[in-house]
């Protein structure tokens, strides 16, 4: 995900340089894209206001072995 530090500068047609971590060589690459392509590619990461992450909800979260176990000892 580009952090707002990544971004280098919004030039005066619209263009957007950013920098980020290239995941196959894992050094940092620069990227320029028109305004609103880069917005879309902010706004994917963006969910609704009562939606939590996946990650966070799943049952089979580190957080939730401890209620499955109370589950199963309850019945």
């Amino acid at each position: 995900m580009v952090q707002e530090r990544d971004i280098l500068r919004c030039d005066e047609h619209g263009d957007v340089p950013f920098q980020y971590r290239d995941a196959t060589t894992d050094k940092m690459a620069q990227r320029t894209l028109p305004g609103a392509d880069f917005m879309w590619l902010v706004l994917q990461h963006v969910l609704p206001k009562d939606q939590r992450p996946a990650r966070n909800s799943a049952f089979l979260h580190h957080n939730s072995a401890r209620v499955i176990r109370r589950r199963l000892v309850l019945q």
